[in-house]
């Protein structure tokens, strides 16, 4: 999915590219909040919210003024295991919740475990 020239969002910044996101982590979202930059939308690993409340109310902040985009990175597709649907219960929720502009995820194998976190 592609966000429209004539509708970047609440978080357009007039700039001539549409597509520029910025990668957000957790440490940053204050000074994203406080400074508001001239940044066309962000990308966040789902996974790192998944968890923590807290952190994921400060996205929906974010939300509230830039397109955000979700990009998982472990769901482990490329795995033979099956799919966790406890993970994509979680992840169905955040969907839900920050309503993105496009999800998408790693097409690659991550490992057996059942640590799932972005790291």
């Amino acid at each position: 999915m592609v966000v429209p020239t004539a509708n970047r969002g609440p978080g357009s910044t007039g700039r001539s590219h549409p597509f520029v996101g910025v990668g957000l982590r957790s440490p940053h979202t204050p000074d994203v909040l406080t400074r508001r930059p001239k940044v066309d939308w962000f990308e966040v690993h789902p996974e790192n919210y998944m968890h923590n409340p807290a952190e994921l109310a400060s996205i929906e902040r974010v939300r509230a003024n830039y397109p955000v985009s979700l990009h998982g990175v472990a769901l482990s597709l490329g795995s033979a295991q099956p799919l966790d649907s406890d993970h994509l219960a979680r992840l169905k929720t955040i969907v839900d919740r920050i309503d993105p502009f496009l999800v998408s995820e790693h097409m690659a194998w991550s490992g057996p475990s059942s640590d799932r976190s972005a790291g």
